[in-house]
Formats: C-alpha cells, sequence, structure tokens
C-alpha cells in the first residue's frame, strides 16, 4: 500500500519514499523492485524513534495499509509498507493417527506471530 502516491507523482520534487520495515530482508527486497526509479529511499532507522502501530486489520493487505498510513502520518513521508504472516496449511482430515491434533497444537503455537512489517 502507498500512502501519499498521489502527493508523489504530482510533486515532481518529491523523491524520497519511506520504506517502514525494521526487516533488512523485506528492505531488500523492496529496493531491488523499485531500484530503477528515481527515489531516495529512507527507512525507519532514518527518523527518531516511532512506536509499532496496533495491527487491527483483518487481512495482510488492510494491516499493510495501516501501517503506510501510520507512518506516513508520524513522518510525513510518501510511505511503503508491507504486511507479511505466517500461514501454514495442515491436513485436518480425520484418522491421521499420530497426527491427530496437530494442526490444533500449531495454530495454538503460532496464534498471534507475524512478519515483519514494511508500509506502502
Amino acid at each position: 500500500m502507498l500512502h501519499g502516491v498521489d502527493a508523489a507523482v504530482t510533486d515532481s520534487r518529491t523523491s524520497r519514499l519511506l520504506v517502514a520495515t525494521t526487516n533488512p530482508g523485506k528492505l531488500d527486497e523492496i529496493r531491488d523492485i523499485l531500484g530503477a526509479l528515481p527515489l531516495t529511499i529512507v527507512t525507519l532507522a532514518d527518523h527518531p524513534p516511532v512506536p509499532e502501530p496496533e495491527e487491527t486489520g483483518s487481512t495482510f493487505a488492510e494491516n499493510a495499509r495501516l501501517k503506510a498510513r501510520y507512518y506516513a502520518d508520524a513522518t510525513g513521508e510518501v510511505t511503503v509498507a508491507e504486511d507479511s504472516g505466517l500461514e501454514i496449511d495442515v491436513d485436518r482430515g480425520a484418522g491421521n493417527g499420530a497426527l491427530d491434533g496437530v494442526g490444533d497444537r500449531a495454530d495454538a503455537a503460532l496464534a498471534g506471530h507475524s512478519g515483519n512489517q514494511v508500509g506502502v
């Protein structure tokens, strides 16, 4: 989700983009994707500390949009963010013997886990 893109498109002086992540791998991925654009990419480390927003969205896309708006408001920068989480598909069929209940245990163990944020 890109927050503030209209300003970036209409104001040719805008050349900074905040990539709101603390994950170096995600930052590298986004730099690779945006590499050809005439942008100066800045990160959260280039700003005074900002507390992380609450992730109240019901989807990864909603949380990415929330983070992008939150960090854009907090920093005044055009901001890009993403939200990645961990999803595991477990066969919940009956009669798996030793595997019975594994899906429920995995769900419990992974409850609340999500990847680092990147805002767009």
